[in-house]
């Protein structure tokens, strides 16, 4: 039979912490679990709260409610060894996804201490680990730009993005860690019931920090995406949708998040439990890891070109006149018309800049401002052309359209099908349907 200690109310001049205990029988008490429910504050007010935390016994049977947890926190820890550990590819990044992990199991970790009240058994290990979120979003940002750029380099300056975790740090110090013992066990009786608005105000800092890094993170794919094509004629195969994907996990859960923390201060409290949170957690560490474990996959997608890149190519400081650059495309369109460069799937920038014995830059430069095109649509438009030259050719109607795409440069058939549509407004069967028996 399980014990329900409840305290009388504190009488005048008892203060703060002076809770006195008696003992009542509870029937609904989670196996092996005493539950304490304290009264503490100002006199008058009273703060009632369920309380679970390990006892001394050697064994004691643990709820199923510690199930999601336990999951959440291997899961996490599990990933983040994994991370540290992996030899190839880029370390940083694996350091930074790590990193990422690690401190997401240690926070759910920490938030299992104090639900369970462990810290009321140790106070002293109570609110070390509280200010591991504001590191979320930075960790997440600095992973995505890593896996993105070639040239990404932690350094000094990257260091006041963990400004808030070090004031949020040094907050705890100041109002737990100096204090003693007895009040740190008071600090956490309070911590579970209050609802002030520094508390809610805290929350939404946080949340806003961590939204403000996931769009970030989001933002930087954008500008990597756009990049790709002013350097490479493919890029099927430098696809970054496991990436978002997993980015996308992150603003699931943030969303869940925010709806949890405000339902928290409303009528809707009693509705939810921290363990809703931590099985949507484990939830979305499944979902991450599997986007993990491809991008581990597919490696030559890290670092695929220069953070500079990733800004639209500005060319305010060229000495390039219109009317060279004019003069240039039209040498560049008989490049094209005779020596077909465009037949290579793997075409880049750089390879055809130096078939026309031209800087890349100046190339990219002469096609944006002639053409009004990236490299990338520059160069499948001409696939394209070719492509529906073939398809109108009554001698090429045993050819498939797989061989087809592959004879004008192409190498994914859902590339080449986007591509047709774009310039060609229609499917490849249907084009080809449209010149049949002419």
């Amino acid at each position: 039979m399980q014990i329900f200690h409840t305290p009388l109310p504190p009488t005048e001049g008892e203060g703060f912490g002076k809770n006195r205990f008696h003992q009542v029988k509870s029937p609904g008490c989670f196996i092996g679990s005493p539950k304490y429910c304290l009264t503490f504050g100002r006199v008058g007010e009273k703060y009632c709260q369920h309380y679970f935390f390990l006892n001394s016994q050697p064994s004691m049977p643990l709820s199923v409610y510690d199930i999601p947890f336990f999951l959440a926190v291997f899961l996490a820890f599990f990933f983040a060894i994994f991370l540290f550990l992996r030899r190839g590819g880029r370390s940083l990044s694996h350091n930074l996804l790590g990193a990422f992990f690690l401190s997401f199991g240690l926070n759910i970790f920490d938030g299992y201490c104090l639900y369970r009240g462990i810290y009321l058994q140790f106070p002293r290990a109570g609110f070390w680990l509280n200010a591991l979120p504001a590191l979320f979003g930075p960790l997440l940002y600095f992973y995505t730009k890593s896996v993105l750029y070639s040239d990404f380099r932690l350094r000094w300056r990257h260091a006041w993005h963990t400004l808030l975790f070090w004031m949020l740090f040094g907050l705890l110090v100041v109002v737990y860690h100096v204090h003693s013992t007895d009040y740190q066990r008071e600090f956490l009786q309070r911590a579970h019931t209050y609802t002030g608005a520094e508390l809610i105000f805290g929350n939404v800092v946080i949340l806003a920090h961590i939204g403000l890094y996931i769009f970030l993170a989001y933002r930087e794919t954008f500008l990597y995406q756009r990049a790709l094509r002013h350097r490479f004629s493919n890029v099927e195969e430098r696809s970054i949708s496991w990436l978002r994907f997993m980015l996308l996990s992150n603003v699931l859960l943030y969303f869940f998040l925010m709806f949890y923390i405000g339902a928290k201060y409303t009528v809707w409290s009693g509705q939810l439990t921290l363990s809703a949170v931590i099985g949507l957690s484990v939830v979305f560490l499944l979902f991450v890891s599997s986007a993990l474990f491809r991008a581990l996959m597919e490696s030559e997608v890290f670092g695929a070109i220069p953070e500079a890149e990733s800004t639209r190519p500005k060319y305010a400081y060229s000495d390039l006149t219109k009317t060279e650059s004019q003069a240039s495309y039209e040498r560049l369109l008989h490049l094209m018309e005779t020596e077909r460069p465009w037949l290579d799937p793997n075409l880049t920038l750089a390879d055809l800049a130096e078939k026309f014995s031209m800087p890349a830059k100046t190339l990219s430069q002469v096609i944006n401002e002639s053409a009004d095109q990236h490299f990338f649509d520059f160069v499948n438009r001409h696939r394209i052309a070719a492509a529906q030259a073939l398809l109108q050719d009554p001698k090429n109607d045993k050819m498939t359209i797989l061989e087809i795409l592959y004879e004008v440069g192409f190498n994914s058939k859902s590339s080449f099908n986007t591509a047709f549509r774009k310039y060609a407004g229609t499917t490849p069967t249907a084009y080809r349907k449209r010149f049949a028996g002419k």
